[in-house]
């Protein structure tokens, strides 16, 4: 196994000429994730070529490692759906490679722990939902990045669980996860351009948008919304959406995020991933 003093050489050839650049991108891709760390510090303080280079090696790594990571997902599942959890710290990993899973594992058992706990009890349906709104509302401050809406972190697990913000569907997956581990019946809710959560018991049926401050709507509300945003009211909007679903929606939204930086080959990369699944 190579050291750091051995990536550290290779990567100050990085700007030599192109024939010396061949043999040094391949030596540094057969190193793989190892050398990624090294590579991300060359591409914030090297020359203006190296920057480059190390990026554009860096991101091969990453993205052929992930590719990796998400065919072994979905070879586990058979004909059933993909893990969620599993789907969205792989994805972390495409920003966070030295991501450590198993703190943010941890994080949520303790997240769910702590619902429980509250949760003990109680039996009433509406009044277990306004207990859970309110343990990630008011208690976890989760919230709506609404002023730094396209901000790639948004979209990653790690970030929203450290910084308490994200988008609608970030912040609904936090739910889900804590959700499924106590087995309260919340499922994901597809609808174009704000992802909502769904809660029914018998009869009851309510949507949750964490984003907005963990509002409860209605179906004919969620009708009216789509109304009024001009999508117009389909069945399928309002219908619970796969894990498989919800990864490639985060796919996307985080490719359109660094779109909206102007990081058009990260954008095109997280496509590709959608093609593994």
């Amino acid at each position: 196994m190579a050291d750091s003093k051995e990536y550290q050489s290779l990567i100050r050839l990085l700007d030599d000429e192109s024939s010396v650049y061949d043999v040094v991108q391949r030596k540094l891709l057969e190193m793989g994730p190892d050398v990624v760390p090294s590579l991300l510090e060359a591409a914030e303080t090297g020359s203006p070529l190296t920057k480059e280079r190390a990026k554009d090696i860096a991101e091969r790594i990453t993205i052929g490692q992930l590719r990796a990571q998400f065919r072994d997902l979905v070879g586990h599942t058979g004909q059933g759906d993909i893990d969620l959890e599993r789907g969205m710290f792989i994805i972390a990993r495409y920003q966070y490679p030295m991501l450590d899973v198993k703190y943010y594992t941890e994080m949520l058992n303790s997240f769910a722990a702590e619902l429980d706990a509250k949760l003990a009890g109680h039996d009433d349906p509406d009044e277990i939902l306004y207990l859970v709104n309110d343990f990630f509302i008011k208690e976890k401050k989760f919230q709506g990045n609404k002023i730094d809406y396209y901000n790639p972190d948004n979209s990653y697990i790690n970030r929203v669980l450290d910084s308490r913000m994200g988008i609608p569907i970030s912040l609904c997956i936090v739910y889900l996860l804590i959700a499924r581990r106590l087995n309260i019946p919340l499922v994901g809710i597809g609808m174009p351009s704000h992802f909502l959560l769904n809660y029914t018991v018998g009869p009851s049926e309510i949507f949750i948008d964490p984003f907005n401050g963990g509002q409860l709507l209605t179906r004919e509300q969620c009708i009216a919304s789509l109304d009024q945003t001009g999508f117009g009211y389909t069945p399928s909007y309002l219908e619970k959406v796969s894990n498989r679903y919800i990864i490639e929606r985060v796919l996307r939204n985080l490719a359109l995020a660094y779109t909206q930086q102007g990081d058009s080959l990260r954008a095109r990369n997280l496509i590709t991933l959608n093609d593994v699944l």
